[in-house]
């Protein structure tokens, strides 16, 4: 059995920060979803209100939807 201490290790830093900007990402077009509606909403708005390139984006996401 792994303990918590293990599985927490086995999580890498860099899976842990892809997680947050996958989440960021996620936030910031939810955001503007709700305010501009889907159509009104660019995926460069999103990169934007996210803090991150428009290239960054579609690392994370193949479209806005």
């Amino acid at each position: 059995m792994i303990s918590s201490t293990s599985r927490s290790a086995a999580t890498s830093l860099t899976e842990r920060r892809k997680a947050a900007t996958r989440m960021e990402i996620a936030r910031a077009a939810a955001g503007l979803f709700v305010s501009r509606g889907l159509k009104a909403t660019r995926a460069e708005d999103i990169a934007q209100a996210a803090g991150i390139a428009p290239r960054t984006f579609y690392r994370y996401f193949a479209t806005k939807e």
